[in-house]
């Protein structure tokens, strides 16, 4: 399955650089061979395989959009490169198999201030289950992967999200936004 979507990746990145590889074909093969390679480094599904990758390129610009067989929702990366090197810029990562969306779920609702917060706000929203890579919550004193539940209620101004460790099984932060 990785070798299927390293082709891809490779065929792809290939065809949307034509204008290098007319100027030095050899150069530019090896330059999006090794993007492919480092996208395929940096997009990895928790717990699971992709079942589907979606790649767009526009200019230096790349929009990385994969899904899983366990969930409708997808993980979203955006890249950019710069200087030959493929960076990070932002992601948005939903894909996460059921069994450990209701886990992250489960234990943010183990947290009194969580519960509390959405009882005396009267919220009763579906959350949203995000994942954190560890360069992303290395902010908070953790280099490991993170969820965060977050609920929303906009009509009461109110919302509350907390950031779950599921290997370890707690909530590491919360946040909670009230205005009236």
């Amino acid at each position: 399955m990785r070798f299927l979507i390293f082709l891809l990746l490779f065929l792809f990145l290939c065809c949307v650089e034509s204008e290098e590889i007319s100027k030095n074909k050899d150069k530019s093969a090896n330059k999006s061979l090794n993007i492919s390679e480092l996208i395929l480094e940096k997009i990895e599904p928790y717990r699971t395989v992709y079942k589907n990758v979606s790649i767009k390129k526009h200019g230096n610009e790349i929009k990385v959009v994969c899904s899983i067989e366990e969930s409708p929702y997808k993980d979203i990366y955006l890249f950019t490169v710069k200087n030959g090197s493929l960076l990070l810029k932002s992601y948005i990562l939903e894909a996460i198999p059921e069994e450990y969306r209701r886990k992250a779920i489960e234990i943010a609702l183990s947290s009194e201030e969580v519960i509390e917060f959405l009882s005396n706000n009267m919220i009763s929203s579906e959350p949203t289950v995000r994942r954190i890579l560890p360069e992303t919550s290395q902010k908070y004193a953790y280099y490991a992967t993170l969820f965060s539940v977050t609920w929303i209620d906009e009509e009461k101004n109110a919302a509350i999200s907390a950031l779950v460790d599921l290997e370890r099984e707690e909530v590491v932060k919360v946040w909670k936004l009230k205005k009236d």
